[in-house]
């Protein structure tokens, strides 16, 4: 009786409704990408939208139905990472976005996932977003949105933005890697 209870927890806890959202939003890489490298934009942007609308109610609907858990950190953390790497990557194969501009992202973001990881693996808590991570992310979907629709000057002053923000961001998130060793 006690593993029933135990699955039913681990179900409810999985299952939750911001949870969802998140899965939503890893669901709908795939028809983003294909519809990128489709050269279907219009279908494309507003997928973007719909899945950054889902990046934004997660975690205001975990907090307000007290729904938050590590879990859904780790679900969310993994979700703007992979829809991140996976949308400019296609942006750049269908000729759009710069190679350099998506090196330099990828580096980024292969740092966050690597001490992410090590910290998961300690048996840390992940790196909760910092103010600069999250202005960072909002430039990015504006960057994802601009470029799949063309809109110039919007996708040239985005990707200013995202690699002004981009070191602000690593480097707050690294004080509270070091922050969090320092006090395990």
């Amino acid at each position: 009786m006690a593993h029933k209870h135990e699955a039913t927890t681990l179900g409810s806890k999985f299952f939750t409704f911001p949870n969802l959202l998140t899965i939503a939003r890893l669901i709908l890489i795939a028809p983003i990408v294909l519809a990128i490298l489709t050269n279907n934009m219009i279908p494309a942007a507003l997928l973007v939208a719909l899945s950054f609308g889902t990046d934004v109610a997660d975690g205001k609907i975990a907090r307000y139905l007290k729904q938050e858990s590590a879990l859904g950190r780790m679900l969310d953390f993994t979700a703007d990472r992979l829809n991140l790497i996976c949308l400019l990557s296609s942006l750049f194969i269908v000729g759009v976005f710069p190679w350099w501009a998506l090196a330099l992202i990828i580096g980024r973001e292969a740092v966050m996932i690597t001490y992410n990881l090590y910290l998961k693996i300690k048996g840390l808590p992940f790196v909760p977003p910092t103010p600069y991570g999250k202005a960072t992310y909002v430039i990015f979907f504006i960057m994802e949105f601009s470029y799949i629709l063309n809109l110039y000057p919007l996708n040239l002053g985005s990707l200013i933005a995202a690699f002004v923000l981009m070191p602000l961001s690593l480097a707050s998130s690294l004080q509270k890697f070091f922050k969090t060793i320092r006090e395990a």
